[in-house]
């Protein structure tokens, strides 16, 4: 009875250390500067996936300081961004530590945006953009600035720009771009200039004239004057770093004349994930013989078949009102490659391996045919 009874407890001690160390959390801290030291008014800090380099989670700091709590991976990356600086990336392992301090980061400045002063005009954006709406005014301090629209949303505080473009409000989802309250074409925001950017606002809340567009937040972009007619086009290239690489081609092309706009766009996307789980339980049976099964999953998915497509026609009568018919869809093909090792191991020394892989091909894709309207109401 004393055997068993020290046999359980180890178990139940072994169980508890495990779901401990599975819960662990950390913290990082941070400041940031430019090259002369003085610290960065506002920015961006991120905590991305190691592995495919996927928001895990993000804040916005200010006054060139930063502190993180309760993260959960302890290998991860730290990427620092900032209106008119070079985005940072840190290689961080926490190694056993609970908290890290890694210092004073100094971000370069670039040449693109160092003209650009982005300045909250609402009260009470004080570490968050919690407020509702936020409005960054755009200052152009002289000369013809190169930088384009999507290069100034994606370094606002509170915004997040992934390796595909895809705008992000941090604890809010993806978020839906606008152009003077509209849906930009393809290409717009890429030909968009910062002289011609008055303002930016973003709307964490969106009211009833924004809830068709999207409720994890809307970036509206007033410009100065009227998007002009013309050829807009875009071509887009990326290539992740990570454990796998992950590579990006697209492009999309728009054409606006008087109140019509006519769209098209493809992407490719291939890219291959590695997916990893670890199991370790043990019990222990009526004579006393403790178990111990540890099992290792591991899934390889190569994604070579992979294409996006969207096409398009809109009308806007006026400011603020349109209608459109867009056709869109995608096709993919994936091999995935599994292996599963079971392993049984028993107080006694008798040891049982299962070793499986299994290799499965996949195909699917779907088009959609979507009819838009919109109207707001002053």
């Amino acid at each position: 009875m004393k055997t068993r009874m020290l046999s359980f407890c180890f178990s139940l001690v072994l169980l508890t250390f495990m779901s401990a160390k599975a819960q662990q959390t950390y913290t990082i801290r941070g400041t940031v500067s430019d090259a002369q030291g003085a610290p960065v008014e506002a920015g961006n800090v991120l905590v991305l996936n190691f592995a495919d380099s996927s928001l895990i989670r993000g804040d916005l700091f200010l006054d060139g300081a930063f502190e993180l709590q309760d993260i959960e991976p302890a290998h991860f990356w730290l990427k620092i961004t900032a209106l008119g600086y070079e985005d940072e990336l840190l290689d961080i392992n926490m190694d056993g530590r609970e908290f890290l301090d890694v210092g004073e980061v100094t971000l370069v400045a670039n040449a693109t945006l160092d003209e650009v002063v982005v300045t909250s005009v609402v009260s009470g954006i004080q570490g968050s953009v919690e407020s509702g709406k936020v409005v960054f005014k755009i200052n152009e301090q002289g000369g013809n600035l190169s930088a384009s629209a999507s290069e100034v949303i994606g370094k606002l505080p509170g915004v997040f720009q992934d390796h595909n473009g895809q705008l992000s409000v941090f604890g809010r989802g993806a978020a839906v771009v606008l152009v003077n309250g509209r849906k930009p074409a393809p290409g717009t925001l890429e030909n968009l200039r910062v002289e011609d950017i008055a303002s930016v606002e973003l709307i964490t809340n969106p009211d009833a004239r924004y809830q068709s567009e999207g409720k994890g937040g809307v970036i509206n972009i007033i410009t100065k004057r009227e998007v002009s007619d013309g050829i807009y086009y875009q071509f887009r290239t990326f290539l992740t770093k990570a454990a796998f690489q992950r590579l990006y081609l697209g492009g999309n092309v728009s054409y606006r004349k008087g109140k019509w706009t006519w769209t098209g766009s493809m992407g490719y996307n291939p890219q291959k994930i590695l997916f990893q789980d670890f199991y370790l339980r043990s019990y222990e049976d009526a004579s006393g013989t403790v178990f111990s099964f540890d099992n290792t999953l591991e899934k390889e998915r190569t994604f070579l078949k992979a294409f996006t497509y969207k096409a398009g026609v809109e009308y806007a009568w006026q400011r603020g009102s349109s209608i459109g018919f867009h056709y869109s869809g995608y096709q993919f093909g994936d091999n995935e490659f599994t292996t599963n090792v079971n392993e049984l191991t028993s107080s006694s020394n008798e040891a049982l391996t299962l070793d499986t892989k299994t290799n499965s091909d996949y195909h699917y894709g779907a088009p959609s045919f979507d009819l838009d309207y919109r109207h707001d109401f002053d």
